[in-house]
């Protein structure tokens, strides 16, 4: 099997390989789907889901996580 610039062999299917990608920030999907579309300023949805806005603006500009208590308070969210 060939081999790689590093040694390692190469996939047979390398095809494979290329199709992966880095996923979305959850963040960066709450931004583009629910805050921009529907108009909503950072501090309404932070008081909404009952975290600061500071914390809510960590996690949609990509550096902050979503915690449990957080996951919970978005599945009620819902988009008509």
């Amino acid at each position: 099997m060939p081999l790689d610039r590093n040694g390692y062999q190469l996939s047979p299917t390398p095809f494979l390989l290329m199709s992966m990608h880095n996923p979305a920030h959850p963040g960066e999907i709450l931004r583009e789907l629910i805050i921009e579309p529907l108009e909503l300023t950072v501090t309404d949805v932070a008081e909404h889901l009952n975290v600061s806005r500071k914390t809510l603006s960590k996690v949609i500009n990509g550096r902050g996580a979503i915690t449990p208590e957080s996951n919970d308070n978005l599945r009620g969210i819902t988009v008509s």
